[in-house]
């Protein structure tokens, strides 16, 4: 009988230990997946002054980059998709394990603090949370916090993703579901340090809903009466305690959102007057949203900022720190700053030159430097730097297209990778940019053009011969 009992206890022991070990190959490709996965490869070299918490509006509004170059400290953002407080609270918690950052910036908003089962979309809700925990190997404290959310029976199909996606298995052969989450992602700024950020603007029904904003702050707060209630009160309150019990200082933000100004102020004034009184600190963004210089440009739709606005937004909540927290300002260039926003905020300086003196295309498209880096294996950003002689309006006019050969200059080695013309301008100074696949350090003939969308018309082609392409993440003389 006993040696029954042993098999078993070593049987149900080696399934467990093969759940376990499967488990990276069963998380499907997602946001926070790809930010996890680059924040446990950072954690244990890097020192990090600053972790942003939260939903979407956070991982959109918080770029660390800027918050870099600001204040002189690296920082990273851990929020996720659909990402409630009650969830926060476990991803800050593992977060703590590995890194004693100086300040965490968590973001509320209505709705997103806590499950109320009488919502309508409280399960779709729910499936989102899934995607975070994936993230994180079965245990005890994974389970615990599961099940707050689900019944017990199911707790085990759900805490693990080899469990629960078991139609994937026959797929095993073909390795992790992680690619690289950057591919073919031409309008998507998404770097290192958990950001993500788009060039897209609202819709006609978004800025219709804006139009409410002339109302005035002082009357769109009075519409509604929404109230923070008791249990999500005491969520803040334990979220801030156990940062607290880290020796790690606390700020709860409210990133700006077309909604959260016109529908849920009533809210956030009376979740402040609350977190005043028990001396938490708490800044709302949408009461500084003409300071922060924002409008309805800055927004991709109702919720959520969009590049121009989260660049805004970050730069303003970077001069609002330096006043009030301390951080030690020694972080030197690393793989957190491996992106496109680095680059455009060091005016290309560290990218490796293809064009460093004015080359005009034609009349409309006129560019002054062309510069490029790695971003991920295999994926190329090329940055444009655009002449002042080249008006935005125009520029609008024309589709980009980077086209190169491998080996031979030969029909069947070709490769095209066309991308929008979005601007970005920094300090007075205007960029574009576009992501390129090139597997070959040498490229026979390397082309970049411009094709007009109305006529068709191609422009003049900035060719280069014997392209020896860096594979270099980094240019090492920055460091």
């Amino acid at each position: 009988m006993t040696k029954l009992v042993l098999k078993t206890i070593a049987f149900f022991a080696l399934v467990l230990l093969g759940v376990r070990i499967a488990e990276p190959f069963f998380i499907k490709e997602n946001r926070f997946n790809y930010a996890k996965y680059k924040f446990d490869k950072l954690a244990d070299t890097t020192n990090f002054g600053i972790l942003f918490f939260g939903s979407s509006k956070s991982y959109c509004a918080y770029n660390p980059t800027i918050f870099k170059y600001y204040l002189g400290t690296n920082s990273y953002n851990l929020a996720g998709q659909g990402q409630v407080l009650e969830v926060t609270d476990f991803v800050l918690e593992e977060a703590l394990k590995s890194n004693r950052p100086n300040l965490i910036v968590v973001d509320l908003s209505y709705g997103m603090i806590r499950f109320k089962e009488e919502d309508t979309d409280s399960e779709k809700r729910k499936s989102y949370q899934l995607k975070i925990f994936d993230n994180y190997g079965m245990s005890v404290n994974k389970i615990r916090y599961l099940s707050k959310f689900f019944e017990n029976t199911d707790l085990v199909y759900l805490s693990s993703p080899t469990i629960r996606n078991h139609s994937a298995w026959p797929d095993i052969s073909k390795g992790y579901f992680r690619t690289n989450y950057l591919h073919d992602k031409n309008n998507l700024f998404l770097a290192n340090n958990g950001y993500i950020g788009t060039m897209h603007k609202m819709s006609k029904n978004g800025l219709k809903l804006a139009d409410e904003m002339k109302l005035g702050y002082d009357v769109l707060k009075n519409r509604r009466k929404l109230k923070v209630d008791d249990k999500e009160l005491n969520l803040i309150k334990r979220v801030h305690n156990k940062a607290k019990a880290n020796g790690t200082k606390v700020l709860f933000v409210t990133s700006p959102s077309i909604q959260g100004f016109t529908r849920h102020l009533s809210f956030y004034e009376d979740l402040e007057e609350h977190l005043k009184q028990f001396g938490i600190n708490y800044l709302n963004l949408n009461k500084h949203y003409y300071e922060i210089g924002l409008t309805t440009s800055d927004f991709k739709d109702i919720l959520h900022l969009n590049f121009y606005g989260g660049f805004k937004t970050s730069s303003y909540l970077s001069k609002y720190l330096a006043k009030h927290y301390m951080f030690e300002s020694s972080a030197k260039k690393n793989m957190l700053d491996n992106n496109v926003t680095y680059n455009l905020l060091s005016n290309i300086n560290y990218t490796n030159k293809i064009l460093k003196t004015k080359f005009v295309f034609n009349e409309s498209v006129i560019i002054d430097e062309i510069g490029y880096f790695k971003e991920t294996e295999d994926q190329y950003s090329f940055v444009f730097s655009v002449s002042p002689e080249s008006s935005k309006n125009q520029l609008g006019n024309f589709r980009g297209y980077i086209r190169y050969f491998r080996k031979e200059v030969k029909e069947e080695n070709k490769k095209v990778t066309s991308f929008p013309i979005e601007i970005v301008e920094i300090d007075n100074n205007r960029y574009f940019f576009a992501r390129v696949q090139i597997k070959d350090v040498l490229l026979p003939k390397f082309d970049v053009f411009f094709i007009d969308n109305t006529t068709k018309t191609p422009s003049q082609f900035f060719t280069l011969n014997n392209l020896a392409i860096s594979s270099n993440q980094f240019n090492t003389d920055v460091f």
